[in-house]
């Protein structure tokens, strides 16, 4: 799938996954490792999930989108790291300078693990909370446990343009069409709608499917091993008991 990306199509992805304020030339791509490009990948997973919604204020539809694109970024980097050995990005670099961003990215690597790898240690949010978050704050699982299972979450939910597809609002030229043409701001339903592709009625309806067909995060939990159903059946009237206290105050999650 990704045999003829291309050196522009390589280093866009990477812009997506890392900041802007690192420096993505080809000594930091040659010297990318698994790791870093995991744990830059959970990182945008979670700011880009459609869940974060009220939290991020925008919308959820555009997020959807977002998430797609740092997914795909994920997939093309991730082929690039695993071949990168038999064929490095063109312009190599001098061993001086890779080790040196080698150096770099281990310590950033070791920042973030320490950042993103830990427990709560305050005491529970005055204000509503979905039951990943709940057994965050309650100290059951770390940060990076939470993000994993919203990261598993999302890959179980169909894509808005699958959908569309499937359900022949779209053709598969129309979804190449509009995600190659749409700005990465844009939202994809938003785009296709004020484009002509979907009417408002089918953007609604696709979304709804969306979100019917994500599984509950809870199960993440149980596959894991984290908690049982009797367990997470407990937590749960806890978080129910929890948000009562705050029904009438807007969730700033």
């Amino acid at each position: 799938m990704f045999l003829n990306q291309s050196k522009l199509d390589i280093l866009s992805a990477y812009s997506i996954l890392f900041d802007s304020s690192i420096d993505f030339s080809t000594t930091y791509l040659n010297a990318l490792q698994p790791d870093e490009l995991k744990t830059a990948f959970r990182k945008k997973a979670l700011a880009t999930h459609p869940d974060r919604s009220t939290t991020l204020g925008l919308a959820e539809s555009e997020l959807q989108v977002r998430f797609q694109e740092v997914s795909k970024a994920y997939e093309v980097l991730k082929f690039y790291v695993t071949k990168k050995k038999e064929k490095p990005l063109a312009n190599p670099v001098n061993r001086a300078g890779v080790r040196k961003a080698e150096n770099f990215a281990r310590k950033k690597n070791c920042e973030r693990k320490w950042k993103e790898d830990h427990f709560f240690q305050g005491k529970l949010p005055d204000r509503r909370l979905k039951i990943g978050q709940f057994l965050y704050y309650s100290k059951i699982i770390s940060w990076q446990t939470l993000i994993d299972a919203i990261v598993w979450q999302k890959k179980q939910r169909p894509l808005f343009g699958q959908i569309a597809k499937d359900w022949g609002y779209l053709t598969s030229e129309d979804v190449v069409r509009i995600i190659s043409q749409k700005s990465y701001q844009d939202r994809f339903g938003d785009y296709a709608l004020r484009n002509g592709y979907l009417t408002s009625f089918q953007q609604m309806a696709i979304a709804g499917r969306q979100r019917i067909c994500q599984p509950l995060i809870g199960s993440h939990f149980i596959r894991k091993g984290i908690v049982t159903e009797f367990q997470l059946k407990t937590l749960s009237e806890q978080v129910q008991s929890h948000n009562m206290k705050y029904w009438n105050l807007r969730d700033q999650r």
